[in-house]
């Protein structure tokens, strides 16, 4: 064990790493398998149930609208994290890299909220748009217009994932670009140099230069964007409450597994098995999304030699 250990010296560094991840990751994944497939007899005892909670899941009137409402919202915010955010955090990014003017107070703009725990955030979204007592809609009833206040930011159903990504790319934002940075950084400068005395512009650098080699960053923030937003939670819950804002509006799929595991409702008596049965679909999405991911994006990567 000593001679294989003093072989591969690099197994002392990940070994740290992986015992923690296994204990508050790995086993209670393979724990909550199992507890999927049991519910609570009348005695109290646990029995074992089969696929009875998927079932109810996907087939009960009152939990399944919750359940699609959840994944719909999610994919939706997801949506507008890959076609909006996600572009604008590799501008930014571009932008610092190349030192614009103030680049270096634009970089600690953007960076600081990042340091901002998101309970802290999710509190200060909610005192500021808040009906009643926020600076929204204040600024509204001072300017006569009081009755625009409550739209479309907190009421409307429409606007509740807008206002979580919003918040959540205020917060994240710094965090993305450092990745971004980083690697246009790791970027050889004699490559750059060359195309420059091809005669390249700037803008086709950008395009033919730096984006194709940025594609095992941008996999990897993709990846990244994609387990946020699915296992996101937070924010949701303290902006729009237990039940996930107005008619639903900012429900998301952790937010959802929460009420159903711990919140009073018919399904409170078997949290266990109702929790355990919405974690492992959740995982299944992760587990299938990421390998999409990696498997539609990864394929033309490209060297830096």
């Amino acid at each position: 064990m000593l001679k294989f250990i003093k072989e591969r010296p690099y197994i002392l560094y990940i070994l740290p790493g992986f015992l923690l991840y296994s204990i508050f990751i790995t086993i209670p994944i393979l724990i909550s398998l199992p507890f999927s497939f049991t519910g609570l007899a009348e005695s109290g005892q646990r029995v074992f149930v089969g696929i009875q909670n998927y079932r109810v899941i996907f087939t009960n009137p009152v939990l399944f609208p919750q359940f699609l409402n959840a994944l719909t919202n999610t994919f939706f915010a997801l949506a507008l994290n890959y076609i909006f955010i996600h572009p604008l955090i590799i501008f930014l990014a571009y932008m610092i890299y190349r030192r614009i003017i103030g680049h270096r107070i634009f970089q600690n703009i953007l960076f600081f909220p990042h340091f901002v725990n998101s309970i802290a955030v999710s509190f200060m979204v909610t005192l500021f748009f808040s009906p009643y007592l926020g600076l929204y809609y204040n600024v509204f009833k001072f300017l006569g217009l009081e009755n625009l206040g409550f739209c479309p930011i907190w009421d409307d159903i429409r606007y509740g994932v807008v206002l979580i990504v919003v918040v959540w790319t205020w917060r994240g934002l710094g965090y993305e670009m450092l990745l971004y940075i980083a690697s246009f950084k790791m970027i050889p400068k004699e490559i750059i140099e060359a195309s420059i005395i091809d005669g390249a512009g700037e803008i086709k650098r950008f395009f033919k230069i730096y984006l194709p080699l940025l594609k095992p960053t941008f996999t990897m923030v993709m990846v990244l964007m994609f387990i946020w937003t699915i296992t996101a939670f937070e924010i949701p819950y303290i902006v729009g409450g237990i039940r996930g804002g107005v008619g639903g509006n900012m429900d998301f799929l952790a937010l959802f597994l929460y009420r159903t595991a711990f919140g009073k409702g018919s399904y409170s008596t078997n949290f266990v098995g109702m929790g355990s049965a919405i974690s492992i679909i959740i995982l299944i999405i992760l587990l299938v999304g990421s390998i999409l991911i990696f498997t539609l994006i990864r394929r033309n990567e490209v060297d830096y030699y």
